[in-house]
């Protein structure tokens, strides 16, 4: 989502963060296998967000 919208990866966690605080998003990390953990996000709708 960060390269879509010409931001860094940190700066995108930020905002969607601010979404999450103010009650526009759900945010769930998930632990996978090696590497890092996955941010998934989505509207309370239950439907995925776009931004």
């Amino acid at each position: 989502m960060a390269g879509q919208l010409g931001v860094s990866r940190p700066t995108a966690q930020r905002y969607l963060s601010v979404l999450e605080q103010k009650g526009l998003l759900v945010l769930d990390l998930t632990y996978g296998g090696t590497g890092r953990a996955q941010l998934l996000h989505g509207e309370l709708s239950g439907r995925p967000a776009t931004l």
